[in-house]
């Protein structure tokens, strides 16, 4: 069903819609070069290395659609449509701090999201107002952090996930900042519109940051809001020399630097000053750091599994457990995994993805209900 953007000082519910135009031929030939020139380097880095240089995502079956918040952002949820004979209840996957889409479908065979697809699953890989993708609405890179992403970007792309899937639930999948974002649309909005939700790699709780940090975190706070970190770019002029990566332990050669190239994205400095409030107060906590966001979510009822890598991490992990309501599970999977390992490594779809599938089947039915009456808005 094809839609129409609402305006952006609309009040109605945001609407999904097209994709705009594609970029044009100028920029594909410059990211073809650059590829050359990276790969160029990749053989004089590591001259004895024989592996291919980086994989690429495989995104062949991937559409984008977009949707609108509150204060005139558009974002993109890339989807994967739900296969003949699918049950089609939809799961978004969202994705952690630095990162993009990418990371979640990286490889057909392999990734969680098209192990959802196959199993009947409409899958939805929601991105937010610092993906490369969104569309400010004054086109500037805007002054923004966590608290407008979990208050203005979660609602309106849960709103367009349910309005497209015509289901009156979802279920969520949160790796790292996709998780605390959960946990932050929770203690502010509840959740009355999803069904049951996993979490991977998502700290609650910090510990203190030694001197060296410290400096960083003070530097970091005298950068303007409003400017652009350039993360992916640091990350694209990584790869060539990329031998191992401690948080990807279980991601070999040409898919780790494929990542790098292709899985990760530059982040506004206003969302990292707010990271850097977390670390420093100890906890998750809102832009001023008043606020505990995993306090606001007492005793609401949600079923919920939680993974982790280390047992360093348990107290902050499992925390929302004991305020939650409802059905829970906790997967420990110990210090050979990186943080980005039970998404991307190469073994994670034959450990960790059949867990998650096994979790979101037992609650598969709490999306069900009926159908949400879709309009289409014209004009």
């Amino acid at each position: 069903m094809k839609r129409h953007p609402l305006d952006s000082s609309s009040s109605a519910l945001p609407t999904v819609f097209e994709e705009p135009p594609k970029p044009s031929q100028v920029g594909s030939i410059a990211h073809t070069a650059a590829k050359v020139a990276l790969q160029a380097a990749f053989r004089g880095l590591q001259p004895d290395n024989r592996e291919a240089f980086a994989k690429q995502p495989d995104v062949g079956r991937l559409r984008r659609l977009y949707y609108t918040t509150k204060d005139g952002w558009r974002a993109p949820i890339y989807y994967l449509p739900v296969l003949p004979r699918g049950s089609g209840e939809p799961v978004v996957i969202a994705h952690g701090l630095g990162l993009n889409h990418n990371t979640l479908q990286f490889d057909q065979e392999t990734s969680l999201a098209w192990t959802l697809q196959r199993a009947g699953f409409a899958v939805y890989l929601i991105s937010y107002r610092c993906d490369s993708s969104a569309i400010s609405p004054d086109n500037n890179s805007g002054d923004y952090d966590f608290d407008d992403i979990a208050h203005k970007d979660v609602p309106a792309a849960i709103d367009a996930v349910l309005e497209h899937s015509s289901f009156p639930k979802l279920i969520w999948i949160g790796h790292g900042l996709g998780g605390q974002l959960l946990y932050g649309h929770l203690a502010n909005e509840g959740s009355e519109l999803i069904s049951a939700a996993t979490t991977i790699c998502a700290p609650t709780l910090f510990d203190e940051i030694k001197t060296a940090a410290r400096a960083r975190a003070l530097a970091l706070s005298l950068i303007p809001r409003d400017l652009t970190v350039p993360i992916s770019q640091i990350a694209t002029l990584a790869a060539p020399a990329l031998r191992g990566h401690r948080e990807m332990k279980r991601v070999k050669g040409a898919k780790a630097r494929g990542v790098l190239l292709y899985g990760t994205e530059s982040l506004n400095s206003g969302l990292l000053q707010q990271v850097n409030r977390w670390i420093s107060s100890g906890f998750l906590c809102n832009r001023s750091g008043s606020v505990d966001v995993v306090e606001g979510m007492v005793n609401q009822q949600l079923p919920l599994q939680v993974i982790y890598t280390t047992k360093s991490e348990i107290k902050g992990a499992t925390r929302p457990l004991a305020l939650l309501q409802g059905d829970s599970e906790v997967i420990e999977l110990g210090s050979g995994w990186g943080r980005f390992d039970p998404l991307l490594g190469d073994d994670a779809h034959r450990i960790v993805h059949p867990r998650v599938l096994d979790w979101i089947n037992r609650h598969r039915p709490e999306t069900w209900g009926n159908p949400r009456v879709s309009k289409v808005v014209t004009g």
